[in-house]
Order: C-alpha cells, then structure tokens, then sequence
C-alpha cells in the first residue's frame, strides 16, 4: 500500500502543477467563496487554517476575511522531532518566516500557542481526496496525529477539483475527512454518511 500513496502522492503533485497560476488563482478564489458561506465558518471563534505553500488551495484571502471577522487565526507549527502539530495564533502575515519544509510558520518569538480544545475548524490541505473523506498529504502523517488530538474540531478539506479521485489507499492510522470543498462543490463524506 505504501508504494500504491507514493505513486499517487506523485501522481497528484504533477496534476496539481500542471494547473496554471492564474486558473489556481481562480478556484481558490471560488473555494473562499465557498467556504464563507458556511454558517459553521461565520459562527466559529477559532480557526485553524494553514498558509499556502507551492501550488495548494491558497488560504491568504480567507486568513484575511476571518480576521476582519474577529475569528482567531491559528496555523500549524511542525515540530518534526515527534512528527507533530502545534497551533499557534497568527496575528499578521508579517509574522511568518519559511520553517519546516519551506512552509511558512510562526517566527519564534511570534509563536503563541493555544489549547487544542479551543479550536473550532481546522482547514486541512491535502494531495487528493475521495469521497468517502479519504485524503492523501505528503506522507508524514501530522494532520492525522493532529486529528486525533483534537476530536471535537470539526475537520474541512480544500482542493481544486482535480484533486478528487476515485479512491484513496487507507490505512488504519488515516483519519477520514467529513466535508471536502473544491471549487465545484461541497463533498459530504459518504463513509460519515
């Protein structure tokens, strides 16, 4: 199973970049659209969402929509000693310095913590989705140890449309997704179904 995620791990990342900039920009545009009309999003005080990297959904406008909203922003924080996920306020972009993996994270003396039972939503990228709420990331599992940390969160998933395939690999350790949204629709998982 390992070799059939890396294969479609690959797969999707050259899928992903083949979709031009502007068309990118242009289903993320459709996918914030989106996700500010869900009643959950206007009704939550603290969200987790990550900062775009490379070619994924990006989030700078929705980040931007949930501040003037005064609904806290919070993003990851990898710590990759123990393959984990640490949510911290984000304040202002001027706040970000590339971290682990190139992805943008807190500066150190920006980092502010807070208690996983105080988030809301967590907005989660991913390489491909299903839609039985199977997902596919970059193979170090940190969302789905996340997850676990943080059962009363309610979980979306974000992706261009060609990120949706037929059927994810699952192990045992992958946590599935309940609602997925891509720029052409919103997906209740059928396995929560």
């Amino acid at each position: 199973m390992r070799l059939e995620k890396r294969n479609l791990r690959n797969e999707m990342l050259l899928k992903r970049k083949k979709i031009k900039k502007d068309l990118r920009e242009k289903k993320s545009q459709q996918i914030f659209k989106n996700l500010v009309n869900l009643d959950e999003v206007n009704a939550a005080k603290r969200i987790m969402v990550y900062v775009d990297f490379q070619e994924e959904v990006q989030t700078r406008q929705f980040i931007e929509y949930l501040w003037s909203k005064n609904i806290d922003v919070v993003i990851p924080v990898c710590k990759p000693k123990n393959r984990q996920l640490n949510p911290s306020l984000l304040y202002s972009f001027d706040e970000l310095e590339p971290g682990t993996f190139g992805v943008l994270e807190p500066k150190k003396e920006a980092i502010r913590y807070v208690d996983l039972d105080t988030i809301d939503i967590i907005i989660v990228p991913g390489l491909a989705f299903d839609r039985h709420g199977g997902r596919i990331g970059y193979g170090a599992g940190y969302y789905d140890r996340f997850f676990e940390r943080t059962p009363n969160a309610q979980v979306i998933g974000i992706a261009y449309d060609e990120q949706l395939v037929m059927k994810i690999p699952m192990e045992d350790h992958d946590k599935r997704i309940p609602l997925i949204i891509t720029d052409k629709e919103f997906i209740q998982a059928k396995y929560f179904l």
